[in-house]
């Protein structure tokens, strides 16, 4: 069953929760207002295609918000190597 679970899921990723390291004013911060109101009813829709029974997943939306975070990170990165590299 590939749905929301009630506890933390972050920790089958990570060994701290990246919510306290990242800063209040990061983009990540910012773009969370839209995210959560775009993925608010990603659960509902989902949860026909899915059974009772099998092998737990992780939770879809736990998996879009992490694409989502590491594409803003490269995309970052890069943008600070290109401005370091024109200087």
């Amino acid at each position: 069953m590939m749905r929301r679970r009630k506890r933390d899921q972050g920790k089958l990723f990570y060994e701290f929760r990246p919510e306290d390291r990242i800063q209040e004013s990061h983009l990540l911060r910012r773009m969370n207002v839209f995210v959560t109101a775009a993925l608010a009813d990603l659960n509902a829709q989902l949860e026909p295609f899915y059974s009772d029974i099998g092998r737990p997943s992780v939770d879809p939306e736990l998996m879009i918000r992490m694409l989502l975070i590491d594409g803003v990170e490269e995309d970052l990165r890069e943008e600070l190597s290109r401005g370091s590299s024109t200087e």
